[in-house]
């Protein structure tokens, strides 16, 4: 009984966080950030912490380079600044399918993942799909984007701090 009432607690804590998801990339180009190097990240939701590292890789000539992160996993990701000062975090898994986040660079050190708030503020983040045509689906603790890319990128880039809730803060780990 005590598992099957902590199983049940861990999923409300994934729904009241909410993860996007396609099933194709959406970004193309990846923007150079402050992510690269090796960081100690407490789970905010579930609790817990881990560590995690980006390795930088550029593709092609400065201004028209291309930056993708990889991860301790190998799974590739990709950052583009939006409107509200965040970056959304496209992470291509190495299983197929692309997942996405918000950053929130606090500092040279400090960084904020954010996720939809779809338990609190899907009233908002509803209207905010049917403006861009995007078509949604629940999978889970996440929500499948369907549409055109561009449609589901000018979604995401729609998104501020008020649509979204903190799932993880990542410090860099000493040198």
């Amino acid at each position: 009984m005590k598992t099957l009432v902590r199983l049940a607690g861990l999923l409300v804590v994934a729904l009241l966080a909410g993860c996007y998801e396609t099933e194709f990339p959406v970004l193309d180009k990846g923007e150079k950030t402050a992510i690269a190097g090796k960081y100690q990240c407490a789970n905010r939701t579930g609790g817990g912490s881990q560590t995690h590292t980006f390795t930088e890789e550029r593709e092609g000539i400065w201004p028209f380079a291309s930056y993708q992160y990889t991860d301790q996993d190998g799974d590739r990701n990709l950052f583009r600044k939006i409107p509200s000062g965040l970056y959304v975090g496209q992470t291509m898994s190495k299983k197929g399918g692309c997942s996405y986040a918000f950053i929130d660079f606090i500092d040279e050190k400090t960084f904020l993942v954010l996720s939809a708030d779809l338990m609190n503020k899907g009233d908002y983040i509803e209207p905010l799909l049917k403006k861009f045509g995007v078509q949604s689906r629940n999978k889970g603790e996440s929500l499948l984007l369907k549409g055109d890319k561009g449609k589901i990128a000018d979604f995401l880039a729609a998104h501020d701090k008020t649509l979204l809730t903190v799932v993880m803060k990542c410090e860099r780990s000493a040198k």
